[in-house]
This record gives C-alpha cells, sequence and structure tokens, in this order.
C-alpha cells in the first residue's frame, strides 16, 4: 500500500509540471514553433495525394499567345480589346460556367472606350471582374493613426455589364508562401466579398488550408490562342466549368508562393505558380467539400497534452541517456502518426509546436529525473556513512569495555 502510493506521488510530481510547461510552450509558438510548423506543413503537403481537378480551367495568355495573337506592344493586355471580346465569346459558347477575367482593366489601362469588350460581356452573362482593395497606414503629426482604402476598380463600363467586381485576397504566412485561403470580410469596417467565395458558394470565417497543383496534378490548363483559333479540343476542355483568363508569362510579377512543388504548363518544375493558377485553386478547394482541414483548438491541446504526457510517463528514473533516447523515439513517433493524419485523411496539427512542446516537457522531465537521482544517490551515500559511523562508534563503546590487559588468574 504504501509503495502504491508513493508511486501514485511520484507520477503526480511529473504531471503537475505540465500545467506550466503546454502554456509556456503555447507562449514560444509564433517565435520558434510556427517556423517549424511551416516546414513540416511543406514537407507533409507534397506527400499528400491530390484529386483531379473537376470544376475548374485557366485559359492562359502564354509566350505563344504573346507572340502570335497580340500587336505590338503587348503590355497592358488590356489594350487587345478585339481579342478579348473573341475570347469571351468563344468560352460564352464553348459552356462556360462562368468567365472570370484576372487581369488589370482599370480604367486608365483602355486607349478608348472598351465598348465592344462590354457588349462581350453582356452576351455571355457569365463573366466575373477582379477588384483590388490597398490599405495604407500612417502617423499624424498628432501620432494619430490614418488609415488610407483605395480600391481599383475595372472600367466602370465593364463592371455594369459583368456580374460584379470582387476582390481576391491571397494571404501569405510569415515565410512568404500561400497556404490558407483568409475570407476577408471586413477591411476597415467595410465589407467585401472574395471572388472564390461567390464563384463557389462558400461561407465562412476560418481560415480555409488550400489543396494546390502538384507535379502530378496539375490545374487545366488551355492555351488563350487555342481558344482564339477555336481549337476543338482545348474549346472541349471548357463546358461547365469556371474560367479563368489570366497570364502565365513568366515575365509577370503575379507569381505565389506555395508550398509544394508544381508543374507549369511549359513543364518548369517550380514552388511559384501564377496568381491566376492560384485563384483557380482556391475556387476549386471551395467548391467541393473541403479534403484539408485545420484541427479544432480543443483537439490540437488534446493532442499535445496525449505526447506530452506519454513522454512523461514513460521516462525512466537513473538512466538518463536511455531517457533521451526514449524521448526522441516518441518525438518520431509523434510526427509520423501527424503527418499520416495530414497526407491520407486532411487533418493538419502543427507538428512544430508539437515537437516543440515534446522538447520542453522532455528536457525537464529529464533533467528534473536526473537531479532527483543525484540527490537520492547522495542520500544514499550520506545514509552509508552514517551507519558507518555508528557501527565505528559502537566498536570503540564495546572495546572500551574491554579490559586493557587480560587478567591472569592463578592456577
Amino acid at each position: 500500500m504504501i509503495r502504491t502510493g508513493t508511486r501514485y506521488g511520484e507520477l503526480l510530481r511529473r504531471l503537475l509540471p505540465l500545467l506550466l510547461l503546454i502554456p509556456i510552450s503555447y507562449s514560444f509558438r509564433p517565435l520558434f514553433w510556427t517556423p517549424l510548423d511551416h516546414r513540416f506543413y511543406n514537407y507533409f503537403q507534397s506527400k499528400r495525394p491530390l484529386p483531379p481537378w473537376e470544376k475548374v480551367v485557366v485559359v492562359g495568355i502564354d509566350e505563344a499567345t504573346v507572340d502570335r495573337c497580340f500587336e505590338r506592344p503587348v503590355y497592358p493586355l488590356s489594350r487587345h480589346v478585339s481579342q478579348h471580346v473573341l475570347v469571351t465569346d468563344c468560352l460564352a459558347d464553348a459552356g462556360a460556367a462562368a468567365i472570370i477575367f484576372d487581369l488589370e482593366l482599370s480604367e486608365e489601362m483602355f486607349l478608348e472606350t472598351p465598348a465592344l469588350l462590354a457588349e462581350a460581356f453582356r452576351r455571355a452573362g457569365t463573366v466575373y471582374l477582379i477588384k483590388s482593395v490597398h490599405v495604407s497606414r500612417r502617423r499624424s503629426a498628432r501620432q494619430e493613426e490614418i488609415v488610407t482604402i483605395r480600391e481599383t476598380l475595372p472600367h466602370p463600363m465593364l463592371v455594369s455589364a459583368a456580374r460584379g467586381a470582387y476582390i481576391s485576397p491571397v494571404e501569405l504566412d510569415t515565410d512568404g508562401r500561400f497556404r490558407r485561403y483568409r475570407p476577408r470580410r471586413m477591411i476597415e469596417g467595410s465589407r467585401y466579398e472574395g471572388l472564390p467565395e461567390v464563384l463557389a458558394g462558400f461561407s465562412g470565417e476560418d481560415p480555409v488550408p488550400i489543396d494546390t497543383p502538384s507535379r502530378d496534378v496539375p490545374v487545366p490548363v488551355v492555351s488563350y490562342k487555342d481558344i482564339v483559333s477555336k481549337d476543338p479540343a482545348a474549346c472541349g476542355d471548357i463546358a461547365g466549368r469556371i474560367v479563368f483568363v489570366g497570364s502565365l508569362v513568366s515575365s509577370s510579377n503575379d507569381f505565389v508562393m506555395v508550398a509544394r512543388e508544381a508543374m507549369l504548363p511549359d513543364g518548369r518544375m517550380t514552388r511559384n505558380i501564377p496568381g491566376v493558377i492560384a485563384l483557380a485553386a482556391i475556387t476549386e478547394n471551395l467548391a467541393r467539400i473541403p479534403d484539408l482541414r485545420d484541427a479544432p483548438r480543443y483537439a490540437l491541446l488534446l493532442w499535445l497534452i496525449s505526447w506530452s504526457v506519454l513522454a512523461v510517463i514513460l521516462l525512466p528514473r537513473r538512466k538518463p541517456a536511455f531517457s533521451a533516447a526514449i524521448l526522441v523515439g516518441i518525438a518520431f513517433l509523434s510526427l509520423a502518426l501527424t503527418g499520416l493524419l495530414h497526407v491520407y485523411s486532411g487533418l493538419i496539427l502543427p507538428a512544430g509546436f508539437l515537437l516543440g512542446t515534446l522538447f520542453i516537457c522532455g528536457i525537464y522531465t529529464v533533467i528534473t529525473l536526473n537531479l532527483q537521482t543525484i540527490r537520492e544517490l547522495y542520500a544514499e551515500e550520506a545514509e552509508i556513512s552514517r551507519v558507518q559511523k555508528e557501527m565505528e562508534t559502537a566498536r570503540a563503546i564495546q572495546v572500551s569495555f574491554l579490559p586493557a590487559e587480560i587478567p591472569r588468574w592463578p592456577g
């Protein structure tokens, strides 16, 4: 009974520090664990299989289109009104579910009023445009923050002919890569709708992890020039899909860094994908039931506590090297299971955060067990020394009772 109580008392002494260590790990997360989260996310995401892209297609303005279809000067791309009219009509005739022009179509980009393009938009009836919102902050002389919101809208004639102009927010993580779509319902008190949400019929406020194209499953891309020439194979890929028209030219600055390596239409392997492809990937992800999702906060907390408790319980006493080996093994096992959940079930748990929490809890436990072992060994040595001194004292007392000389008795 005493041994059982002692065992539970020792277990309780091991587990109680977790009440402080896990909150400490949370406080370190933005500084240390988030960069690790990004690295593990990139690795797990690169192993994740992708379903085929069924709802979107990109009509790309590639190098061949620039060389064969556009007159000089090529830029800005909005100046080629007659070509855009022809593409709009061809896409509408091919049965596109929606047509999105991911091009700069602001009023100052046109040399003359784009009446023909507006009429083509009306004929199609399914054209959506993109506007941008820029928020700038500055301090006044009185150190008051002044917020300025500037909208860049397409030409008013085009907006009235289309189904509206919407924002396309692509926010990057701290390492400059795009991993999640964050709905931006409110920007400085003003309400804005994102184009992917409108196209997909999505409603939500939490960030949505996005599956970007891979080297094996790229987003379907059709060349702009093939649509202009009414190529039957190219037009056959349009029916029933959401079509994004945008630039794929490598000299463009509209590229987004993503977590996994993808294959561009020209065959290059890169982690920088054109913005129009990223926009198509976001829309496809929101339109289908999300296969990729972040674990809820309570699930993350339970995951951290479970592995931390397991590490603390299994670490043996008086074997620091063996304890360190067990801790490393538990860390590898936890990362492997976290990766499997990410790759095959689509449940994202921050692996870097888990590793950091295990590191803090495990190292603390190893150090405290080692210190406890040192104290116990010191106490044992002190007890042995005390017993030896008592035995020596008892011997001296016993010897003092003996006569100095052996008495001699006559006879």
